[in-house]
C-alpha cells in the first residue's frame, strides 16, 4: 500500500523542528564526531568549506519550511557544488535532496504518531512503501509489516532505511491492524548504516568547546535566527524587553529568543557578514 499525495510537498512544524537541530560539520568534523552527534550532524561529502556545507543545510531548509523542489534545490546549491566536485553530478545532488527532506517528513511524522494520545488510539504502526520499479529489495519485503508501536523492531526499522528511501510509518488502530494481521516473524534484514534508528530532538545537545569557533558561530546564528519572538509592534526603539512582557502572555521562549537576536545583532552581525561575503 502506498501513500496518497498531492503534488505539493509536506510542510509540517515537526519536521522543520528535526532538521534544524541538525549541526553542519565539514567531513573532517564529522568523522571526529562522537556517534551520537553524528546523528544530530549535517554534512556533505567532497565538501570541505564550512561555509559551503551551511549553505546545502540552508537549501534543505526551505525546501522542508517552503515546499521548494528539487529543481529549486539544484538552482540554488548544483552550480556551486559542481565547481566544488570538479563537474556535474545530478544523481549525487537529488540524493543529497531526497535523503535529507525525507528524513526531515519521517521524523515529524514519527513525533506525530508517538504522540501519547495517539498511540493510546492508533497503537499500532505499519511499515508503508512505495511500490514500483526503484523500490528497494529491502523496502519491498518489508511493505506492509504491522506490530505494536512499542516492538523491538521498530528501535531499528524507522523509515527511512537506505538513501533516496521512499518509505513511511502508518499508524492504525487495533481493529486495523487486526483486519491487515499482525506481523509474526518481522524480517532481520539490517537497513544501510547509519539508518533506521528513531529520530530524537532531545538526545544530544552540542558541547561549544568541542568545536571550532566558527562551526559554532554559525551553528548559533541558525538557532537565533529560527527562535522564536516578540513581535516588534510590543518592543520600544532601544530593544529592552518591556517588564510587563510576560504579563501580556509572551512565552519565556520569545523572551529568550528575543534575548538572543540582540545578542545577535550586536555580536554576531560580523561573523554572517563574513560568511555572507565569501559565498
Amino acid at each position: 500500500m502506498t501513500w496518497r499525495v498531492g503534488s505539493q510537498p509536506a510542510q509540517f512544524e515537526q519536521a522543520v523542528a528535526w532538521f534544524r537541530q541538525r549541526v553542519p560539520m565539514t567531513p573532517a568534523q564529522y568523522a571526529a564526531a562522537s556517534a551520537s552527534a553524528k546523528r544530530q550532524a549535517f554534512t556533505v561529502a567532497g565538501v570541505t568549506q564550512l561555509d559551503m556545507v551551511h549553505d546545502v543545510w540552508a537549501a534543505l531548509d526551505s525546501a522542508i519550511a517552503n515546499g521548494t523542489t528539487l529543481d529549486d534545490f539544484k538552482a540554488a546549491i548544483g552550480g556551486r557544488l559542481a565547481r566544488v566536485w570538479g563537474g556535474d553530478n545530478p544523481s549525487r545532488l537529488e540524493t543529497i535532496f531526497r535523503t535529507n527532506v525525507q528524513s526531515a517528513y519521517s521524523a515529524g511524522r514519527y513525533a506525530q504518531i508517538s504522540d501519547p494520545d495517539i498511540v493510546q488510539s492508533r497503537p499500532y504502526w505499519m511499515y508503508d512503501s512505495v511500490l514500483d520499479s526503484r523500490t528497494s529489495s529491502l523496502c519491498k519485503g518489508l511493505n506492509g509489516t504491522v506490530l505494536p508501536h512499542d516492538h523491538e523492531f521498530w528501535g531499528s526499522h524507522i523509515p527511512p532505511l537506505h538513501f533516496r528511501c521512499r518509505s513511511g510509518l502508518r499508524s492504525l488502530t487495533t481493529e486495523q491492524a487486526q483486519a491487515k494481521g499482525i506481523t509474526e516473524n518481522p524480517s532481520e534484514e539490517a537497513p544501510s548504516e547509519g539508518f533506521g534508528l528513531p529520530p530524537s530532538m532531545l538526545e544530544w545537545q552540542p558541547n561549544p568547546q568541542k568545536y571550532p569557533s566558527e562551526l559554532w558561530d554559525i551553528l548559533e546564528i541558525q538557532r537565533m535566527e529560527s527562535s522564536p519572538r516578540l513581535s516588534s509592534d510590543v518592543l520600544p526603539k532601544d530593544r529592552r524587553i518591556p517588564k510587563d512582557a510576560l504579563l501580556r502572555g509572551a512565552s519565556p521562549e520569545e523572551v529568550a529568543g528575543t534575548v538572543r537576536a540582540g545578542y545577535y545583532d550586536l555580536f554576531y552581525k560580523d561573523v554572517a557578514q563574513a560568511i555572507i561575503d565569501r559565498r
